[in-house]
Order: C-alpha cells, then sequence, then structure tokens
C-alpha cells in the first residue's frame, strides 16, 4: 500500500501535466477535419466556413484560410493563414499577400517557391512586374505552364516594347537590343511585330547584321515591307541607307520592289533610286528619288535630294534647280565645307552669284579651315571675288598664323590683299613678314622694288621711311640711309610733332653722320619746341645740351656684364659694337650674315650661352630655325631673353631695347655673383 505522501505528491504531477497540456485549438471541438477538407475539395466554401470559427488556430485556421481564398476575402484569409503557424500556410499567404497588393512581403517567399512553377512562378511574376521588372515577369510567366499566365505574358511584352520605345526615341540601341534579344532567348514566337522592327533596327545599327537578317526574315514572312527592306540592308552589310558608299545594289533589288509593292518606304525608294541612276535610267531614278525626298524624314530626305540634284544635272536641267535641290541636301544632312565651297565655284561660274554668296556662307558656318587646307589659292580667289579682298586676307592670315615658314607666293598675295587697309595692325604684321622673308631668300632688290613703290605711292609713311632706311644701312650705303631716316625726322617731328620718335630718330642719323652739323639744327628745334611745352603745362623731358648726350641718352653703365646677341646686319653690329664695350657692355654678336649655318654655328652660339648674362634676338634678321633653339637652351639655362619684334629702327631701336632689357640683364650678374 502506498504512503498517504506519496499519492499526495502523484496527484501534484498529474494536475502539472493537464496544466501544462495545450489546450485544443477552437474550431476543433466538435467538428471533425476530415469533413472539412472534402468539403474544401467540393468546393463548398461557405459550409467550411460555417464549421470553422474565425478566431481558429493551427490546421483549422489554415482550411479555413483556404476557403476564404478561395471566396476572394484576402484580407480574411491572411489574418487566419497568419494563426496558422505552418509551412504551408505561409506558402498560401505569399499568394494571399500578392493578391492584397503587398509585393515586397510576398517576393522573399516567393522566390523560395518559384522553384516548384505552377501558381508560384506565376505569383512571382506579378510581383515583378508590379515592381518594373518586366523581364523577369515574363520569364516567371513562361516558365509557369500555366493557361491563365497569357493574359500576363501580353501584359509584360506590352511594357517591354514600351520600355523599348522609349530607348529607341532616346538612342539608346544597344538597350532595344537587349530587350529584343531577351525575348527571342525565351521564346522566338513571343516576338510581336513591333519587337521585330525595332529589334530589327537596333541590329542594323549595331552592325549585328546575323540577328538582323533573322528578324528581317521573320518580319517578311508576316507580309511586312520593313521585312524586306532589312534583308536588303543586311544582305549589302549597311547599318542605313546613309551608310552607302557605292555597293552592287543589283542583288538587293527583289528585295527593295517586294518592299515597295506593300509600302511606299523612303529608304527602299532612296536605295532603288540610286540603283536606277548608276543604271542610267535617270527618268525612273528621278520618280523614285522625288518620292524619297518627298516621303522621306531628316538625313535620308537630305540623301534623296543630294541624288536627286545630281539626277538633274545629268538631265541638263537648269543649274538654279540643282544648286536648289542641293541646297536642301545640305538642310537636311550637312554637306562638308570643301564640297559646299565646290557648289560656290559652280554657282558662280554658272552666273549665279546670289546662290554663290548663300552657299559659300553655308561652307563658313561649316568652316573653311578644311578648304583651305585642300584648295587655299581658290578659296581666297572666291572670297575675293564675292567678299571683297577683306575676307579673303583674313582667312589668309589666319592660316599664314599657323603655317611655319610660309612660301614666299603666300605671303605675296597677302601683301597685295592687305593694302586696302594697309593701317590695320595684321597688315603691318603681314607686311614685315613678307619683307622678312624677301630680305632671308635674297631677294633685296625685288624687297627696295616694294618699298619704293610704297613710298611713291605713302611719301610720308613713317614706317616705309624706317624700312628704306634700314635697307640701305644693311647694303652698306650710308648716304641713302641717312636721307631716308632725314626724312623720316621731318615727317616725326613737323607732321606727327612726335618728340620721343623725332628724337630717336635723330639718334639714328648721329651714328650715321656723327660730324654733320646740320644735326645741331634739329636737336636745336626739339629743345625749342619742349620748351614752348613746357610753356603750355606740359611734361617733356629735358632733350640733353650735345650730340654726344644724345647719343648716350638714358642708356645705363654696366660693369662687365655679358650679352649675347643673335640677329641684325652687319652695318648694324659694327657701329654699335664699339658703343656698347665703351660703355662697359661685354658682347658676343652673331649677325645674318656672319653667323653662319648648320648645328656648327648654332652648337657655337649655345656654347657662349653659358657665361651671358642676357640673350637679345634681333628677329626680323634671323631664321626662326636659329634662334628658337637658341631662345629655348637660353631658358634652360636660366639666361633672360629679350626678343626685338619686327624690325630693329636701326641703332636706336637696338638702344632702346637694350635699355628696357637692361634690368634682366643686371639681375643675371648679381645671381652669378651671389
Amino acid at each position: 500500500a502506498r504512503r498517504p505522501e506519496v499519492l499526495a505528491e502523484a496527484r501534484a504531477e498529474e494536475e502539472v501535466e493537464e496544466v501544462l497540456a495545450e489546450p485544443e485549438p477552437l474550431g476543433v471541438r466538435g467538428v471533425d477535419l476530415e469533413e472539412v477538407r472534402a468539403l474544401l475539395e467540393a468546393g463548398d466554401y461557405k459550409e467550411v466556413l460555417s464549421r470553422l470559427q474565425e478566431g481558429a488556430e493551427g490546421e483549422a485556421a489554415y482550411l479555413r484560410g483556404r476557403a476564404l481564398f478561395a471566396l476572394s476575402r484576402y484580407a480574411e484569409a491572411e489574418e487566419a493563414l497568419r494563426r496558422a503557424l505552418s509551412e504551408e500556410a505561409e506558402d498560401l499567404r505569399a499568394l494571399v499577400l500578392v493578391e492584397l497588393g503587398a509585393h515586397e512581403r510576398a517576393r522573399s517567399r516567393l522566390e523560395a517557391l518559384s522553384a516548384r512553377g505552377g501558381r508560384y512562378r506565376l505569383a512571382l511574376g506579378r510581383v515583378y512586374l508590379a515592381e518594373g521588372r518586366y523581364a523577369d515577369a515574363l520569364r516567371q510567366f513562361v516558365e509557369s505552364g500555366l493557361p491563365e499566365a497569357e493574359v500576363y505574358v501580353r501584359e509584360a511584352l506590352e511594357r517591354i516594347t514600351e520600355r523599348m520605345r522609349r530607348y529607341a526615341r532616346e538612342g539608346e540601341w544597344a538597350e532595344v537590343s537587349r530587350r529584343a534579344e531577351f525575348v527571342e532567348d525565351l521564346s522566338p514566337g513571343l516576338l510581336t511585330r513591333e519587337m521585330l522592327r525595332l529589334g530589327l533596327k537596333a541590329a542594323l545599327l549595331q552592325g549585328l547584321f546575323a540577328r538582323a537578317e533573322r528578324y528581317a526574315r521573320r518580319l517578311a514572312d508576316l507580309d511586312e515591307a520593313e521585312g524586306f527592306l532589312g534583308l536588303a540592308l543586311a544582305h549589302l552589310r549597311l547599318r542605313s541607307p546613309l551608310d552607302y558608299r557605292g555597293e552592287e545594289l543589283k542583288a538587293v533589288e527583289p528585295y527593295l520592289t517586294e518592299a515597295l509593292a506593300r509600302v511606299e518606304i523612303p529608304e527602299a525608294l532612296l536605295l532603288l533610286g540610286i540603283l536606277r541612276q548608276r543604271e542610267g535610267r535617270l527618268s525612273e531614278a528621278l520618280r523614285l528619288l522625288e518620292r524619297a525626298a518627298r516621303h522621306g524624314e531628316g538625313e535620308v530626305a537630305g540623301l534623296a535630294f543630294h541624288h536627286l540634284a545630281e539626277v538633274k544635272r545629268a538631265l541638263r536641267r537648269p543649274l538654279k534647280e540643282v544648286l536648289g535641290d542641293h541646297k536642301r541636301a545640305h538642310a537636311l544632312r550637312a554637306y562638308p565645307a570643301p564640297y559646299l565651297f565646290r557648289l560656290a565655284q559652280e554657282a558662280l561660274a554658272g552666273g549665279e552669284e546670289v546662290l554663290a554668296r548663300e552657299l559659300l556662307s553655308r561652307a563658313r558656318d561649316a568652316g573653311l579651315e578644311a578648304v583651305a587646307e585642300e584648295d587655299l589659292m581658290g578659296l581666297l580667289s572666291l572670297l575675293e571675288r564675292l567678299e571683297g579682298p577683306w575676307a579673303a586676307f583674313n582667312l589668309l592670315y589666319r592660316a599664314l598664323g599657323h603655317t611655319p615658314n610660309p612660301p614666299l607666293a603666300l605671303l605675296s598675295l597677302a601683301y597685295r590683299l592687305s593694302r586696302a587697309f594697309r593701317g590695320s595692325s595684321e597688315a603691318q604684321a603681314v607686311r614685315g613678314q613678307y619683307l622678312a622673308a624677301l630680305y632671308g631668300a635674297g631677294r633685296v632688290e625685288e624687297a627696295e622694288r616694294l618699298l619704293l613703290a610704297e613710298h611713291r605711292e605713302y611719301p610720308q609713311a613713317l614706317e616705309v621711311l624706317f624700312d628704306l632706311a634700314e635697307h640701305y644701312e644693311a647694303r652698306g650705303d650710308w648716304r641713302q640711309g641717312a636721307e631716308y631716316w632725314q626724312k623720316a625726322l621731318e615727317v616725326a617731328l613737323y607732321r606727327e610733332k612726335d618728340l620721343e620718335l623725332s628724337r630717336e630718330i635723330l639718334r639714328n642719323l648721329l651714328f650715321l653722320r656723327p660730324h654733320d652739323e646740320s644735326l645741331a639744327l634739329y636737336l636745336e628745334e626739339l629743345k625749342g619746341v619742349g620748351r614752348g611745352l613746357r610753356a603750355l603745362g606740359e611734361e617733356v623731358p629735358e632733350l640733353p645740351e650735345s650730340r654726344a648726350e644724345l647719343l648716350e641718352e638714358a642708356l645705363p653703365h654696366f660693369h662687365g656684364e655679358h650679352l649675347l646677341v643673335v640677329g641684325g646686319h652687319t652695318q648694324l653690329r659694327s657701329r654699335l659694337l664699339p658703343f656698347l664695350e665703351a660703355r662697359g657692355l661685354k658682347v658676343d654678336w652673331y649677325d645674318a650674315d656672319t653667323v653662319g649655318v648648320g648645328k656648327e654655328a648654332l652648337r657655337r652660339i649655345q656654347n657662349r650661352l653659358e657665361r651671358a648674362h642676357g640673350l637679345m634676338i634681333v628677329s626680323s634678321y634671323v631664321g626662326h630655325d636659329l634662334s628658337e633653339p637658341v631662345r629655348l637652351e637660353a631658358e634652360r639655362l636660366g639666361v633672360p631673353v629679350h626678343v626685338i619684334p619686327g624690325r630693329a629702327r636701326g641703332a636706336t631701336g637696338f638702344l632702346r631695347a637694350l635699355k628696357a632689357f637692361a634690368p634682366e640683364i643686371f639681375k643675371k650678374a648679381l645671381k652669378g655673383v651671389q
């Protein structure tokens, strides 16, 4: 017999087990779940709901959820399935969430279930469709294998087609092609007519001719005109008719005629018109190209107008009509500048000056640089005739700016064109360049004739007087040089009333005629004018009292600094060397007559640079091929460089440049001492 305390412990354990035992789920008590399942299979969903209470849990909740799902009461079904707490309930709940539009909550579960296929793939496809993942959605719909997926397949295809249209408008043909290829890989039968058209164009533009031929053949089988045109282009390996470069068109004539038998496609009209033009059947070509130009758009119409103009030219139509079609062609498909230039030449030769001006203007808009490279002289002649010498000179001046060592013929032409506006800075630059080139080529007599002709036309032009004076100085004709310096002095003093320039010219004369007492009169006149101006309240620098002081005016005293000079003529060097050395400056001067040529001369000058405190280049008397390497070497060594631009204006011009350059020479010398 058990003891009372043992019996008490046993009863306590039984009570605890009863408390811990799971309560029987609601809706299960008194309900046969097998009968409920049978009712579900029979489709008696209302009876199922009447037997299972709303708060049911476990399997009863799952069965209730199935019934609610079948009745499209999705919100209630989702709540019931959530209470079921089973895997199969969660699977069904994912489908319910799709119906409720909670796609993000359903996606991960459906992606895990998609391997089961069927309705799970269909539901996942709907999720992707709602999220804009149309390609993924289409794949799920197709792989679901369900008949009810057809409506969603059509919707996904429509969405993909819309995207293809958008990418086509934006010119993103790679994206168009990628989507067409995806649909084709999924199932070729899914490609719609519009997809085939877009895919064909994308494949052609990308040069994927095998794929283009495949799409074109599908379209041709569907009796689409674009298919026959696509077959022609794929056969020719042309991305579009705009790429036509003389390929043989006879082999694709059947495709073109088949396309035109269905629809008048401008591209097919264009290609067939070109074929007829090449065959010499000009009347047929004229009709075809007129229709292509009328129905075409953009560059296709432009190319049609171009060939139409050529056909009309061959038919000897009026030049104005031919050029009119060329103008229309250019408006739609821009011609290169050289072609427009040739049309302008043709128009001018045919007496159509207005058209010639218009075509030349279009060529200018396209850029005359390409024309200048191809036919500079012809372009200059046309510009001079239609727009005047300034237009021709302006173009030639720019061309000379980036032409190293331009030929004398171009410089001569530029000089001739510039005479109508000789006072401009561009004309002055060209004049100096032309004179320097003449001297460099040894054509001294020609330069003299040019200067004398200028002097006869403009006897008081200081520029001409300066150049003549330097010309005769360089030749050693001191008397003639002094005469022109004296004329320049009279113009500067009495006509220009430029005291500063007058004293510089007088200084030049003193170098040439140091013992000429008449020059003292000019010095006295300069002093008198200066005194008069000061009396009027103007600031005028004091003039030196003697001719010797005038020669050395404002030029600093040097203390053994070393200057290297490249350029200038022998007479300039011989007159200035003693003067500069007397001022304490050591000078190595390589003038244009004695420097020599070749690498040896260059090496000799560069060796002197190492101990120089400054380099001066008289640019108008030395070639660029010599001065530029010397300048670069000086910069590498840290030697200051001063280039006297243009013509040196004799000894005075050189001394003026030296005065401005002197601080740099002193600075370099001081660095050497430190």
